[in-house]
C-alpha cells in the first residue's frame, strides 16, 4: 500500500473496503546515486491516516444514540488505536508546555537539523500535523455534542462528564500544537523574539 492510497482512504467519501496490513509497511529506502533518501516517517504517516480512515468510516452514519459518540466499543477502540501508536520521538515535534517559546523553537530546529535528510525533516512535520489532526477529528463529535445538548448535571453521567472533559483537553492540546507548528514554519530563520513572553496567543 502506498502513502497516496492511505491518504485517499482518509478523505474519500466512500467507505474503505480493503483490509490494510500496517505491519507490512516499511520505510522508503534510499536509492544510491539519486536524491531519494530513506524516509523513516512513512510508516507512521500511513498508520495515522489508517486510523483517520476508520474514524471517518465510524462517523459516516449518525448513531441511533448520540451518547454513543462519548463512549461505545467503537470510540474506545479508535481512541486506543490512536493513542497507542507509540510514534518515535524523533518523528514528531511537541512542545513541553503547549507554547512555542524561544527554547522550544531552538529545540525544533535542532531536532529537524539532526534528521538524516531533508525528506526526514519534512516527514516529521507531516507526522506532527497528521497526528494532531487525527486527535482533533476523533474528539470533534464529542465537542459538538456538548454544544447541542443542555449543559445540566442530569444530561450527562459523571463518567460521561469525565470523558468529555478529557476529550476536550486532548483536542485543545492537539489544536494548539498544530498552531505552534504553523507558527514555527512561518517564523524567520532568526527565530522568535526572546523578549516575547508568549508567541502563540494562548
Amino acid at each position: 500500500m502506498s502513502f497516496l492510497h492511505y491518504q485517499l482512504l482518509s478523505i474519500s467519501r466512500d467507505n474503505p473496503t480493503v483490509n490494510l496490513d500496517l505491519s507490512k509497511i516499511k520505510p522508503m529506502s534510499a536509492l544510491p546515486g539519486t536524491t531519494f533518501n530513506k524516509m523513516d516517517s512513512v510508516p507512521w504517516v500511513c498508520k495515522i491516516l489508517a486510523v483517520m480512515a476508520k474514524i471517518k468510516e465510524f462517523l459516516a452514519e449518525p448513531p441511533l444514540n448520540p451518547f454513543d459518540l462519548i463512549v461505545s466499543p467503537e470510540t474506545i477502540l479508535l481512541s486506543s488505536e490512536l493513542l497507542s501508536l507509540e510514534i518515535p520521538a524523533k518523528c514528531v515535534l511537541t512542545t513541553a508546555d503547549n507554547e512555542l517559546t524561544p527554547d522550544e523553537y531552538t529545540k525544533f530546529v535542532k531536532q529537524l537539523s539532526e534528521q538524516d535528510a531533508r525528506v526526514d525533516a519534512t516527514g516529521t512535520i507531516s507526522v506532527t500535523f497528521f497526528y494532531n489532526a487525527a486527535v482533533c477529528i476523533l474528539h470533534h463529535p464529542k465537542i459538538l455534542l456538548m454544544g447541542f445538548l443542555p449543559q445540566t448535571t442530569t444530561t450527562y453521567s459523571p463518567e460521561q462528564i469525565a470523558i468529555l472533559s478529557l476529550s476536550l483537553d486532548q483536542a485543545i492540546t492537539a489544536a494548539v500544537e498544530i498552531s505552534n507548528l504553523c507558527e514555527f514554519l512561518l517564523m524567520p530563520t532568526a527565530g522568535p523574539d526572546p523578549a516575547s513572553t508568549s508567541t502563540t496567543g494562548y
